[in-house]
């Protein structure tokens, strides 16, 4: 089995373009089986290109932008979270 290396291209969102589920696991830094949970609770838009399933670049580069933690780590665990 050889590993193949998927490149990993910058989101460019002016103009749209459809990925490949691997080359989505790639820039997420995810398994493909991932990538296909979030396909198949509908977080994914999945797209068919002749039996080829393909993901539009503008549509994960805006689910990446839902996912930011705009919380400080304190506080959500408090700020004294190290004393015992």
């Amino acid at each position: 089995m050889t590993n193949r290396h998927v490149p990993i291209r910058p989101i460019d969102t002016s103009m749209s373009y459809f990925m490949t589920v691997k080359e989505v696991a790639a820039y997420l830094s995810v398994s493909v089986q991932m990538v296909t949970a979030l396909i198949k609770d509908g977080v994914l838009t999945e797209y068919k290109i002749r039996g080829a399933k393909r993901v539009r670049a503008d549509e994960l580069e805006a689910y990446v932008q839902t996912c930011a933690v705009t919380q400080d780590y304190e506080d959500f665990y408090g700020e004294d979270n190290n004393a015992a």
